[in-house]
């Protein structure tokens, strides 16, 4: 074999699809603290779920710790890192305090100034 294709350089485009996806599990993630507030979903169901995002979240992350072809597209692949590894957290949080609702509230306040942060990211020239 000749190299690992999964390490081949990122492009901007591919930068982009992980901050769409990024921007995505971030509502998914709001969504999904409304759910636990209301009560509308099991214990189980939301360590299932936290661990799913908190998945999903790890594959963005290990895409966006490829090496890159220039300084800009670098730039928007760390700040999406960055963010993302703040969800990741954050999620990590939720399923241990899945039935407290303040610190829920509290996540949910994190977790809507990360979402804003990658909606910038998006649309930053």
């Amino acid at each position: 074999m000749t190299g690992c294709s999964s390490r081949h350089a990122i492009t901007a485009d591919d930068v982009q699809s992980q901050l769409t996806l990024a921007i995505s599990t971030a509502s998914e993630s709001e969504l999904f603290i409304d759910r636990l507030r209301e009560h509308r979903a099991t214990s189980r169901f939301a360590h299932a779920h936290a661990l799913y995002l908190a998945n999903a979240l790890k594959q963005s992350l290990e895409d966006l710790s490829r090496p890159t072809l220039d300084q800009r597209t670098q730039s928007l692949a760390e700040q999406c890192r960055a963010q993302l590894l703040q969800l990741d957290r954050e999620l990590s949080l939720i399923s241990s305090s899945a039935n407290d609702a303040a610190a829920l509230a509290a996540a949910k306040a994190r977790i809507a100034k990360i979402h804003a942060d990658l909606q910038r990211l998006e649309f930053s020239p």
